[in-house]
């Protein structure tokens, strides 16, 4: 049997439990001779450094979905980290219209500043990052569907982060963008501010 008949094979096995991953084609082992199948279940599970990550990604994500103002103003908003990245979707509502019938600049705002600093904070594992300064840009109105923003990381330093971040509409076009500078704070990442 081939090295990448067997990888597959395992990865099917390894993954019965798990449908949603069933049908994953594996085709590489990786360098530490660990098949991927292998370090997907670690991800899963929660092993080794990658596990630690995932672990402070969704300690992130509850604290931003317990923070009053998402949890009360914002509600049905969602957010995904990942290294170096945030994804914030959030459904139009009426709410959010100014005397136009399309979506305030604040919202714009808020979901671009949000994606920026949790890309930046999901580098950040001990304090709460805040915002210095951001810069925002409004391209086009939106009144409905679901708005997605996406922040990126795009410089580090030991004090100094600089993230990116772009909203789009629901067709995919780009409604604004935004940059911003970010530093950490002396606020520890605790339960106490909904990191839990």
């Amino acid at each position: 049997m081939s090295i990448w008949r067997k990888v597959g094979s395992d990865f099917r096995r390894l993954t019965r439990p798990f449908p949603q991953l069933a049908n994953m084609n594996v085709i590489w082992r990786c360098g530490n001779g660990e098949t991927l199948c292998e370090m997907v279940l670690m991800i899963i599970f929660g092993e080794g450094k990658m596990g630690i990550m995932n672990d402070h990604y969704r300690k992130l994500e509850r604290m931003y979905l317990s923070a009053p103002i998402n949890s009360q103003l914002y509600k049905g908003i969602d957010i995904t980290i990942s290294k170096e990245a945030a994804e914030i979707a959030l459904k139009i509502e009426p709410v959010y219209f100014h005397a136009a019938n399309a979506i305030h600049g604040s919202v714009y705002f808020k979901l671009l500043d949000d994606a920026a600093f949790f890309a930046v904070n999901s580098i950040v594992e001990d304090v709460f990052v805040y915002t210095v300064s951001f810069n925002t840009h409004l391209l086009r109105p939106i009144s409905k569907g679901i708005i997605k923003a996406i922040g990126q990381l795009k410089f580090k330093s030991q004090n100094l982060f600089i993230s990116e971040s772009t909203l789009y509409d629901d067709q995919g076009k780009v409604a604004g963008f935004g940059t911003g500078n970010f530093m950490k704070s002396k606020i520890g990442l605790t339960s106490d501010i909904g990191y839990k």
